[in-house]
């Protein structure tokens, strides 16, 4: 079974999604507060030491924010993705604002096929972005992968496809493009638009 998250943290690092219209809903909780001499985004939860919640593992993902560390939640022993953004890194006026459009986003939308935020946190020195690990990976390294084996895996038992050469039938591209474009949809009927639509920016949930 093959089934494909269209929105990544890694396309959010890079500013990618632009508002066509405001979003209202969470902008009260965005707005910026002053906590001693650091001010701090509102809808982040201090927690203090983020190691007595969280294992952290390796580095599986890198953007202009800061780094994405697999986790694991001492509490439920479920695996997480956390990205970890340098407070002093959102000293800067612009940078604050695009981590601020982008926590709006990810307040506002909940879809199947999009990336799922779990919570936010803070601590003394940084941002933490708490969302579902997706363990298949990128799209991209999916299809070169079934391309070096010199056949695809069946992405639906539905599909009743005939795999050859690595390449993906019409069947199986169908199936694929449904899940993003309904993503798209989505994110379009709540005005917001995703500029980066790439193989290395779809995620893969599952596949086997």
């Amino acid at each position: 079974m093959f089934h494909q998250k269209a929105l990544t943290a890694e396309n959010l690092d890079n500013g990618k999604l632009e508002m066509i219209n405001n979003v209202s809903k969470n902008n009260e909780r965005m707005q910026l507060t002053a906590k001693n001499s650091n001010r701090d985004f509102v809808g982040f939860k201090n927690i203090g030491n983020i190691k007595s919640r969280y294992d952290f593992g390796e580095i599986i993902g890198e953007g202009s924010f800061g780094r994405v560390k697999l986790a694991i939640d001492k509490q439920t022993n479920t695996h997480c993705a956390i990205k970890i953004i340098n407070k002093a890194y959102t000293n800067v006026r612009p940078r604050r604002e695009l981590l601020k459009n982008e926590i709006r986003i990810l307040n506002d939308i909940a879809h199947g096929n999009i990336l799922e935020i779990y919570e936010l946190l803070h601590d003394a020195h940084s941002y933490y972005i708490v969302s579902e690990y997706i363990e298949g990976g990128q799209l991209f390294d999916y299809i070169q992968k079934c391309a070096r084996s010199g056949h695809s895996q069946e992405v639906s038992s539905d599909t009743n496809s005939s795999n050859y050469l690595g390449r993906f039938s019409e069947a199986e591209v169908r199936f694929i493009a449904v899940q993003l474009f309904g993503a798209l949809s989505y994110l379009h009927q709540k005005g917001i638009v995703h500029r980066d639509v790439k193989l290395e920016n779809i995620l893969v949930k599952s596949s086997h």
